[in-house]
């Protein structure tokens, strides 16, 4: 019944085209056929889109067409807002739920297309996105800790492995009689590399 998204070339919109005609030749809305429309678009696993008319009534929706629901406060805030179209968060009085629509007034069908999602799976889809990052994040700078720890305990050793290799020379040309004299190893530090 739908198609793929398109792309108007010319206005460089994203399109969906139906097979199905909700607009009589004679102007009238055909409500069965734009119900069956609008049921078709699912928004993530919870979400659905219905249109709303001008009274508070439902023209399309999954569960509620034809119902009258005028007398709910977050419906009340579309149809009397002087703004054509907007963003309202809800609480379902039905399921009690967190709900976000965007709502937009189409002048065709004297009435609002209105997409919504529970709140709840588009805030766990950005917590679990920055999630991810925060925790990709805490990783490479724990590497970059770790790293930089192990080059400054590797210069660490490496210094006093260097200067007990000196020590250890100048005492083997004493031993041999190359010199005379015996340097003696300083120890300034109090672990097991002296």
């Amino acid at each position: 019944m739908l198609s793929e998204i398109k792309t108007d070339l010319k206005t460089n919109v994203n399109i969906i085209e139906s097979s199905l005609n909700f607009i009589n030749s004679n102007g009238k809305i055909n409500k069965k056929n734009l119900n069956n429309l609008i049921t078709e678009f699912k928004i993530g696993k919870t979400g659905y889109v219905y249109i709303l008319d001008e009274r508070g009534i439902f023209m399309a929706h999954p569960t509620k067409q034809g119902k009258n629901y005028s007398e709910e406060d977050y419906i009340q805030k579309i149809v009397n807002s002087n703004n054509k179209e907007g963003i309202l968060e809800y609480t379902s009085a039905a399921t009690g739920q967190d709900k976000i629509v965007y709502y937009k007034y189409n002048e065709k069908l004297k009435g609002y297309i209105i997409p919504g999602i529970n709140k709840t799976e588009y805030t766990d889809k950005i917590l679990k996105s920055v999630l991810i990052e925060t925790a990709i994040i805490i990783i490479i700078i724990f590497l970059v800790i770790v790293t930089l720890l192990f080059r400054m305990m590797g210069k660490i050793i490496i210094s006093a492995l260097e200067r007990f290799e000196t020590g250890l020379n100048h005492f083997f040309e004493y031993a041999q009689g190359t010199t005379d004299t015996i340097k003696i190893i300083e120890i300034d530090r109090k672990d097991e590399f002296g």
